[in-house]
């Protein structure tokens, strides 16, 4: 297998249990009320971090890998919405939701989430 690939699964391995570690240490926030980034305000801001890391880096990984083995406009210009997809999400690790920049983080993100669906 690939290194890229698996580098994409161990991150997003990572990420994933990350956000599931976030639901345990802080049961305070509400998953179904709240957004995800609202955990920074918690005391475990370092575990958000990382999930947001973790998920950039996994879509950023994939991109790099499937580059490699992939052809067609089409099919680049998803590649591409999926590295910008990644740089969003560490965009949200680096912005948590108190800075002034996370809802621009957030909205790259979640438009690119959207068009790829």
């Amino acid at each position: 297998m690939n290194i890229l690939a698996i580098l994409s699964i161990t991150a997003g391995v990572v990420s994933l249990l990350s956000l599931l570690a976030l639901h345990f240490a802080s049961p305070e926030f509400k998953p179904g009320w709240r957004m995800v980034s609202e955990y920074a305000m918690g005391k475990y801001k370092w575990i958000l971090t990382l999930f947001f890391f973790m998920w950039g880096m996994s879509s950023l990984f994939l991109a790099i890998g499937l580059v490699q083995i992939i052809t067609g406009f089409w099919v680049y210009f998803a590649i591409i919405l999926l590295a910008i997809s990644g740089i969003g999400a560490i965009c949200g690790g680096l912005f948590d939701v108190n800075h002034k920049l996370h809802g621009l983080a957030f909205a790259i993100e979640f438009r690119l989430c959207l068009s790829q669906r």
